[in-house]
């Protein structure tokens, strides 16, 4: 997008220049299994050489099946990239999605709404927890306002200010198939890494999803395995 097509897209659109204040929110969430962030940071350090944005950095993860997957890698990713790595994260939770379910099961449901049909404040929707030290959101309230939030240059706008507040921001949508988020997210995101628990889904279901997401011009990062026993021929990953 050239910077004069930019500027004409967004004309109009009250600048959001405003600097994040985000709100405490106690939440509790258990410790990081033993052997799970080496493995962490090493996808960080894959998905880093993979995604050429200098600044921060969007990368949608979607379950095969399974919410619960995906919710998992985006907050332990948050959690490492937060304690390990030094990185500012943000976990941004569409509506029904696991995430969204750990982090609002409190009752709150403020979503992006408030600043795409309003002139509501970032700051109403942008939340702390201590542990880990990250910030999290929840993009839509309700699952019928996703589309509409997504093609919001307000939206779009609030994005971009993120992406110079965050070095990572990751995205939870409930699993492929349950639902359109995993699609409708993943051509605002930088990339998508597809979550699978290993030996739960045929290679050609797989292949199939990975055709979805790349349908909709969304760019598939690769495949994680989740409750991997045993180690997986080579021939399947040429397979997908």
């Amino acid at each position: 997008m050239s910077r004069i097509y930019e500027a004409l897209e967004f004309a109009g659109v009250a600048p959001i220049d405003e600097p994040i204040t985000e709100i405490n929110f106690n939440v509790s969430l258990p410790p990081t299994a033993e052997g799970f962030e080496e493995k962490l940071i090493g996808l960080y350090t894959r998905i880093d050489a993979l995604i050429e944005n200098r600044g921060g950095k969007i990368v949608s993860f979607a379950g095969l099946g399974d919410d619960e997957a995906s919710a998992t890698y985006v907050m332990e990713m948050a959690r490492v990239g937060a304690t390990k790595l030094g990185r500012r994260v943000l976990v941004l939770a569409t509506c029904h999605s696991g995430c969204a379910r750990k982090l609002f099961e409190s009752g709150l449901t403020r979503g992006w709404e408030n600043i795409s049909y309003s002139a509501r404040s970032i700051n109403d929707i942008v939340y702390r927890i201590n542990e880990p030290p990250i910030a999290i959101s929840q993009l839509n309230a309700k699952r019928e306002t996703l589309p509409a939030l997504l093609a919001s240059p307000r939206v779009l706008n609030t994005l971009r200010l993120m992406r110079k507040r965050y070095d990572w921001i990751f995205i939870d949508t409930p699993a492929i198939g349950k639902g359109m988020d995993a699609g409708l997210v993943a051509p605002l995101a930088d990339g998508t890494v597809v979550i699978v628990n290993a030996g739960g889904v045929r290679w050609q279901v797989l292949r199939h999803a990975v055709t979805q997401l790349t349908a909709q011009q969304g760019n598939v990062l690769g495949v994680a395995l989740n409750n991997r026993r045993y180690e997986i021929p080579d021939f399947v990953y040429r397979k997908l």
